[in-house]
């Protein structure tokens, strides 16, 4: 079963989230309101895939995304910032713009999962 990182500060999306990542059979690390707490996890732990959101309670998920991306660990940005309001994010980076469908998001996370065992 593939482990989800979810990174997502506001409570009712993060919850959204868990419960749209359990219903597709994944298992879930989180939600992680704060940076510092999902790279505390990173110490000791590694997802399959990630979602993040931008803006976090204590600071931007760059620092998440840069550690994922020199893991190898996908991941996929769902923010209500548009994508040029985050210049610190890697290049490449796949961007859902909130609100999306529950089908984009799992399509999304699905095709993380798929790209990552080829």
């Amino acid at each position: 079963m593939a482990t989800i990182l979810i990174v997502e500060d506001e409570g009712v999306i993060a919850l959204d989230l868990e419960c749209l990542c359990i219903e597709a059979g994944w298992s879930v690390a989180g939600p992680f309101s704060k940076r510092t707490q999902a790279l505390a996890w990173l110490e000791q732990n590694a997802p399959d895939a990630a979602i993040l959101d931008t803006g976090l309670a204590d600071g931007s998920c760059a620092e998440i995304a840069r550690l994922l991306e020199e893991r190898g660990v996908p991941w996929v940005i769902f923010s209500g910032s548009a994508s040029d309001h985050a210049p610190d994010m890697p290049r490449g980076t796949v961007w859902i713009e909130k609100p999306a469908t529950d089908d984009v998001i799992r399509d999304a996370l699905s095709s993380l999962l798929k790209a990552d065992k080829s």
